[in-house]
């Protein structure tokens, strides 16, 4: 293995660059699963609105491509084990590309690196973060840069085999960050918001689980954003996080949660003053996601569409935001083994308003689970959304891959008016 390969490796599941670690062994556990039968495999049609939305790459069915790559550098799953060696893990070939609608993959060690990763395994639109109260423009700026570099460092290997996903813009001061919301960092957000790549308001809502900022000041910065979307007629994203939360997030590791936004102190997280200055009100409760809904129906749901990040609600929570049309997002902890819940919710989700996501570098699926989650980890999270409402509802499982790449591309591919 070169030494570009093994840093990937290292950084990629906690391991500091040059500490002494044994050479990566996978001779005992390469077994990945076999590529599709292209015969078998149906022709992707196009989304709607085949003007504006690319038809979807199918998925190749030649070893030959492996090969290529695996020449030039790594893209394939590993997890540590014992002695510090990594195994390969087995993961799903799809029949078609995929759709990573929410990752912070600019927080990663090498962005250029997971583009091309994104390629080799057809995720074809990524859907970036980015909060201007941290990083005001500088990633977004990037993006070209990241790019270029995925083009001529990796992809070049495979004769334009592989083609570098589609990055869209998602922009907005996360709740957390609510406190920072000055008019200079709205006149940042507002210039992100008019750019071109620029796909969705986002992640804006209400966390009242770690509080960083106060209740009433999220609230305030939640309406301003519903209106921003109004305003550029664009889809807005929605980040909520009840005081108490639910389903197996009260188990996350560092490596599920966002537990620190980059930069942010947790300081305040145990401040008794700070948390006083929310006692509750008629209209702030501890309930975010009641509290979203209100909002959303005071300020009126964006026209261009609203998207629930991150879904872990049971059925009888989800339910009013299905019936105000949303669509739902799900990542990692959609395949936690002790989400069944989540799982049986997601089923009275309908088939075109159902998105997935991962949240990268958060909340890696099982079988990674422990690791530093990638948009690449998003091929997991589609497959055991195919799998379950394959055998709960019946749908086959290419169905619901179309359905969640339709789905992405009509709400994230419009270009601000």
């Amino acid at each position: 293995m070169d030494a570009h390969k093994d840093a990937h490796l290292q950084a990629c599941n906690g391991i500091r660059v040059g500490e002494d670690c044994a050479t990566l062994d996978v001779a005992s556990n390469t077994a990945t699963c076999a590529a599709p039968d292209a015969a078998t495999c149906a022709t992707p049609t196009p989304a709607p609105d085949a003007a504006t939305c690319a038809t979807p790459m199918p998925a190749p069915d030649a070893a030959q491509d492996e090969e290529q790559w695996v020449a030039s550098s790594d893209f394939f799953f590993y997890k540590k084990k014992k002695k510090g060696k990594f195994a390969q893990v087995e993961y799903p070939r799809l029949p078609m590309s995929v759709v990573d609608t929410h990752t912070h993959f600019h927080m990663l060690p090498d962005p250029a690196f997971e583009l091309a990763r994104c390629a080799f395994h057809h995720v074809d639109f990524l859907g970036m973060i980015t909060d201007p109260s941290e990083t005001g423009t500088s990633k977004v700026d990037a993006l070209d840069t990241w790019l270029q570099r995925c083009s001529s460092e990796f992809l070049v290997h495979v004769d334009g085999a592989y083609q570098a996903p589609e990055v869209g813009i998602i922009a907005g001061i996360h709740p957390h960050n609510a406190r920072l919301f000055t008019p200079a960092v709205r006149e940042q957000l507002c210039q992100l918001l008019v750019r071109v790549r620029c796909r969705a308001v986002g992640e804006v809502g209400l966390d009242y689980y770690y509080d960083l900022s106060p209740r009433d000041v999220q609230q305030q910065v939640f309406r301003e954003h519903i209106r921003l979307a109004h305003h550029f007629k664009l889809p807005i994203m929605l980040h909520l996080r009840d005081a108490e939360l639910a389903a197996d997030d009260s188990a996350l590791d560092t490596n599920d949660s966002e537990h620190v936004v980059a930069g942010e102190s947790t300081a305040n997280t145990s401040n008794d003053s700070e948390r006083a200055a929310n006692s509750l009100s008629p209209a702030i409760t501890a309930n975010a996601h009641a509290d979203a809904l209100r909002i959303l129906r005071e300020e009126g749901f964006p026209e261009a569409g609203t998207i629930v990040h991150c879904c872990t609600l049971t059925a009888d929570e989800l339910r009013p935001f299905v019936e105000a049309d949303c669509y739902i997002a799900y990542g990692g902890a959609f395949t936690f083994k002790k989400n069944e819940a989540v799982r049986r919710a997601m089923e009275i989700v309908p088939l075109n308003r159902l998105l997935t996501e991962t949240d990268s570098p958060y909340m890696a699926p099982e079988p990674m689970r422990g690791t530093t989650c990638t948009p690449a980890h998003v091929i997991f999270n589609a497959y055991a959304l195919a799998a379950w409402r394959a055998e709960a509802l019946g749908e086959s499982e290419m169905q619901v891959y179309q359905a969640l790449w339709d789905n992405a591309h009509r709400i994230l591919r419009r270009r601000p008016s």
